[in-house]
């Protein structure tokens, strides 16, 4: 006779314990799961999961691949990245392009102004 294995490992027992109280899809999911676990039929983790059997089929065979993922909430909190904070060091350093570039535009707008200034200059010096 072969072996019977459980479905959920002790931590994603726990996780499913911790999700069974929400009345979200995710708790009803994992209600089915640990039904299942527990050695109910897949019949009988629908009824008391309020998923229809077809639901709870397709959430075991995607449970095998993938584990938690299931759970897009848990996956979200696990994947968050630390925000990164920047040191004076480096808000320095971006800062300096920045002024860089606005000093050569104010000085080609100081050269347009001038050639501008010049130009009526000779207009006027040549209608007179």
């Amino acid at each position: 006779m072969a072996e019977l294995t459980s479905l959920l490992s002790t931590k994603e027992q726990a996780v499913c314990k911790n999700l069974s109280s929400q009345r979200t899809l995710e708790g009803k999911r994992a209600k089915a799961l640990l039904a299942v676990s527990d050695g109910d039929t897949q019949a009988i983790a629908a009824k008391k999961s309020g998923l229809s059997y077809g639901q709870v089929k397709y959430l075991l065979t995607i449970f095998r691949k993938k584990g938690l993922s299931v759970f897009p909430e848990i996956t979200k909190a696990e994947k968050k990245p630390k925000p990164v904070k920047k040191t004076k060091t480096q808000k320095s350093k971006s800062k300096k392009p920045m002024k860089e570039k606005k000093k050569k535009s104010k000085g080609k707008k100081k050269k347009d102004k001038e050639k501008k200034s010049k130009k009526k200059k000779s207009k006027k010096s040549k209608k007179k």
